[in-house]
């Protein structure tokens, strides 16, 4: 794997925000983000990361870059409301609607702006409204979840995990540590 990969990055930074590694998550999204400065995902996740570590100018700066990127980019607009709501402005909540509204967004998507909206609405004071959106979000995300194909299953998972931990043994890796390429990444 090249490391003039920005795919490469973004998945290490990942794995680093996973092991709570989070200043050094910000090089590899930084690195990501340079490598294919359109990716509006890198750029919505760096802006975690910046939220995360308290570095709050530097999110909502990395999501207004995201939305650049990919103008309906529904993640980077639930940031933005959930954790920057006093730089919201009424463009970007007809943005938000508009979104909610057009269909392009799958049931999950909508239903997190949905929430992210009512939050920022309760936020506000405004109440009713917030319940109104609260009610919606509900209602698309029961829709989203009873349309899926699998819905989820603690005791499947469980089994799962078991299986996983069954097989991939200490043992069952130092008997493999030596496959696969050699490099210094």
């Amino acid at each position: 794997c090249s490391p003039e990969n920005p795919v490469f990055h973004a998945n290490l930074a990942g794995a680093l925000v996973q092991d709570c590694q989070h200043d050094q998550s910000v090089t590899h999204y930084q690195k990501a983000t340079q490598l294919a400065p359109g990716d509006a995902e890198s750029w919505n996740h760096l802006g975690q990361v910046y939220d995360e570590l308290g570095r709050a100018a530097e999110a909502e700066n990395c999501f207004r870059k995201a939305l650049e990127c990919d103008p309906q980019f529904s993640p980077a607009f639930a940031h933005l409301l959930i954790h920057h709501e006093n730089s919201v402005t009424d463009a970007d909540l007809a943005a938000c609607s508009a979104l909610v509204e057009s269909g392009r967004l799958n049931g999950k998507e909508k239903a997190n702006l949905l929430f992210a909206l009512a939050q920022m609405e309760d936020r506000r004071g405004a109440f009713q409204k917030a319940a109104e959106l609260l009610q919606h979000a509900n209602q698309v995300k029961n829709e989203w979840s009873q349309s899926s194909p699998e819905p989820y299953d603690p005791s499947s998972l469980e089994r799962l995990v078991d299986r996983v931990l069954e097989t991939f043994t200490a043992g069952f890796l130092r008997e493999r540590a030596d496959w696969g390429i050699d490099t210094d990444i």
